[in-house]
């Protein structure tokens, strides 16, 4: 079994993803990450109304 990566931070086994396949599932902590900055910037912008 060989295994390569397609230069996206995707393992792929003999090489079936390297032509670009599916984007990479963000994980949920990039969710819980964006939500509160999210609220920030708009919090900021309702601020200087």
């Amino acid at each position: 079994m060989a295994f390569a990566g397609n230069g996206n931070g995707t393992i792929c086994e003999n090489l079936a993803c390297a032509d670009g396949g599916l984007p990479p599932i963000p994980e949920a902590g990039t969710y819980a990450l964006l939500r509160p900055g999210l609220g920030v910037i708009a919090w900021v912008v309702r601020r200087r109304r």
